[in-house]
């Protein structure tokens, strides 16, 4: 990703709770040898946190971010070292509205990494789904047996999706290059039946970010533009988020979010 920093702001903080330190310095060689550097640039600040615990970690964020005005965007590899429980929904929402603030206070872009569960390859717990509702940006990215990395939406709130890509790293041209792009074909599109549960959420949130309520002739409107499909597929799917309690019906006829608010 090309990543740009706010004009007068461009330090960039980056975070990596996982590796060893050992990995750490590797990865840190690897960034100055792909931007054909002997040191690491002034702009870049880099901390191996893999010690410390959540509590801390957050601490270290704020008093980095009071301290450096100049910081426009945060990596922060991974999200899961700042939750002492994933599946803690207090703790959880507590964190994700850590840094829904400090992206508002500070107005920065934070890259969040959080791994997906092995066998059915969701975003781990609470912190998963919160960061998953919430998140500007969702992209997936994945580690193919040939060694080569796609990368592919999940879910883009404000702008459109893009072919997959399949990038690798070369040693010949000591950087990463794109070796393939995965054709979606036009003649075999999703039905919602088989949508999984944050693709259904996806729609909703994009639906619901606009308005709080909608008469159904207003929803059909909006799940047609958002799935490009016709009048009986988008009635189809509003009588399943019915059925499945995603959405209900006020007084006044008009339909609202009924999922639980976590």
């Amino acid at each position: 990703m090309k990543l740009q920093t706010l004009p007068g702001r461009n330090k960039i903080l980056y975070i990596d709770t996982e590796s060893s330190e050992y990995d750490y310095y590797k990865h840190m060689n690897r960034i100055k040898n792909v931007s054909n550097k002997a040191e690491l640039p002034l702009f870049f600040d880099s901390f191996c946190l893999r010690k410390e615990n959540a509590e801390t970690i957050i601490l270290m964020i704020e008093a980095y971010l009071n301290n450096t005005p100049e910081c426009s965007i945060i990596i922060l590899d991974g999200l899961l070292d700042i939750v002492n429980n994933f599946n803690d929904e207090v703790e959880c929402k507590r964190v994700v509205n850590f840094l829904k603030k400090i992206t508002t206070i500070y107005n920065l872009l934070l890259v969040g990494i959080l791994h997906t569960g092995k066998n059915e390859g969701k975003t781990l717990g609470h912190l998963g789904s919160n960061t998953d509702r919430w998140a500007q940006s969702t992209l997936e990215v994945k580690k193919e047996e040939s060694g080569s990395f796609t990368l592919s939406p999940k879910f883009l709130r404000s702008s459109g999706g893009f072919v997959p890509i399949e990038i690798k790293y070369s040693i010949n041209e000591n950087k990463f290059i794109q070796v393939n792009s995965t054709v979606q074909d036009s003649n075999k599109i999703k039905h919602f039946s088989n949508y999984s549960d944050q693709e259904h959420n996806n729609i909703l949130n994009i639906i619901f970010e606009k308005e709080k309520y909608f008469t159904y002739e207003n929803l059909i409107v909006e799940i047609s533009k958002i799935e490009k499909r016709g009048i009986n597929f988008s009635k189809s799917y509003i009588k399943f988020f019915k059925e499945k309690n995603y959405i209900i019906k006020n007084s006044h006829n008009e339909y609202t979010d009924y999922r639980k608010q976590i």
